[in-house]
C-alpha cells in the first residue's frame, strides 16, 4: 500500500510538473511571437520618395534638377519614429533658391541647418543645406554645379 500511495504522489508531482512546464512554454511562446513582431517592425524598410517623379511627389524649382546619372537621385523618406532623411546631388539651380518643398508630415518644427558641399564648375564649395518649417529645402553659400543634399536627417 505504501509503494502505491507513493507512485501516486509521484505521478501527481510529474503530472504538476508537465503543466508547469507547458505553462512555461506558453509564455516563451507568447513572448517569441512578441518579440518577432517588433523585429519584423525594425526590418520595414521606409519607401523613398523621389522628388519630381510625378503623382504625389514633390517637384523641383527655380531649375533645379537631379544632378547626372552617376549621381543619387533626391529623394527623402520618413521611418517609423518620425525621423526624416535627404539624399541626392541636385544642379543647375541658382545658389539661395529653393530646390523643392517637403509636404506636410515631412518637416521640421523649427527651421535647421545642415553642412553641406558642392562644386561650382570643377571647384569645390562648403555651405548650408537650410530646411525650414514650411518644408522649404534651400542651399545657401555654395555652388551650383552640383549641391549634395546627403546626410540631411532630422525628426518631426
Amino acid at each position: 500500500m505504501r509503494f502505491r500511495q507513493q507512485r501516486i504522489v509521484t505521478n501527481l508531482d510529474a503530472e504538476k510538473n508537465f503543466l508547469q512546464t507547458q505553462e512555461l512554454l506558453t509564455t516563451v511562446e507568447e513572448r517569441l511571437d512578441s518579440v518577432e513582431a517588433r523585429l519584423s517592425d525594425l526590418e520595414a524598410v521606409p519607401a523613398w520618395i523621389e522628388v519630381g517623379s510625378g503623382g504625389s511627389a514633390p517637384a523641383f524649382a527655380n531649375s533645379w534638377v537631379n544632378a547626372d546619372a552617376a549621381q543619387q537621385t533626391v529623394a527623402f523618406t520618413k521611418d517609423q519614429w518620425g525621423w526624416v532623411e535627404i539624399k541626392g546631388q541636385v544642379d543647375t539651380g541658382t545658389n539661395g533658391t529653393t530646390i523643392f518643398t517637403l509636404p506636410s508630415g515631412y518637416r521640421p518644427p523649427l527651421d535647421a541647418t545642415f553642412p553641406s558641399v558642392g562644386l561650382t564648375g570643377l571647384t569645390p564649395t562648403a555651405g548650408f543645406i537650410v530646411v525650414d518649417s514650411t518644408g522649404t529645402v534651400t542651399p545657401t553659400t555654395m555652388g551650383n554645379t552640383l549641391v549634395s543634399l546627403n546626410g540631411i536627417r532630422f525628426r518631426v
